[in-house]
């Protein structure tokens, strides 16, 4: 046809085998969940709800006075989440905890 031979597609400069697995990069976390993440949760959900009924029933100052209450609530849980996340590389006393594998991988701690 018009649009000549079919190519084949570029080969990819990374194999399968120069990938690191997801959990060599960022092993598993042991342990269970931080169960105050929940209960930020439920108390932004909490307060969203009575700003809603504060709204329905006409009252202006106490569902607008919700509606702080709940950007406060919700950025506390986000804060919370974020900080127990284990994402962070470094730690307070200033020791780099990335894997050997994610170095390699992503260049950390390379100059």
């Amino acid at each position: 046809g018009l649009r000549g031979p079919r190519m084949p597609p570029p080969a990819s400069p990374i194999t399968a085998a120069s990938r690191a697995s997801a959990d060599e990069i960022c092993p598993p976390r042991q342990g269970s969940r931080n169960p105050w993440v929940l209960v930020g949760a439920g108390a932004t959900a909490l307060v969203l709800a009575s700003g809603f009924v504060a709204f329905k029933a006409g009252n202006a100052r106490a569902s607008q006075f919700a509606m702080r209450a709940r950007v406060l609530t919700q950025g506390a849980t986000v804060a919370l989440m974020v900080a127990t996340s284990g994402a962070g590389v470094f730690t307070l006393d200033g020791v780099e905890h990335v894997p050997a594998r994610a170095r390699e991988a992503f260049g950390f701690g390379q100059k």
